[in-house]
């Protein structure tokens, strides 16, 4: 996995995540990107989007599925 983040200035920020995972016949994988904005030193929200897939077989089940979508978030420090 690899996770990324960069200040556009000091209220906003851009975020990316993506993984890869598995083994055999059993495959993942997501990618993430938000832009985020901080209220205040211990409060931010965040807006993006989301797009992860899952390949699975085995001798009686086959799964491919690919879910992506928008997200909305917030984040409390404490």
């Amino acid at each position: 996995g690899l996770r990324m983040r960069a200040a556009l200035s000091p209220k906003w920020s851009i975020t990316g995540y993506g993984d890869v995972g598995g083994y055999d016949d059993r495959t993942t994988w997501q990618l993430l990107g938000t832009v985020n904005y901080r209220i205040s030193d211990r409060f931010s929200i965040s807006a993006g989007y989301r797009q992860m897939s899952i390949e699975y077989e085995d001798s009686e089940t086959s799964l491919d599925v690919d879910m992506g979508g928008p997200l909305v978030g917030a984040t409390l420090r404490f």
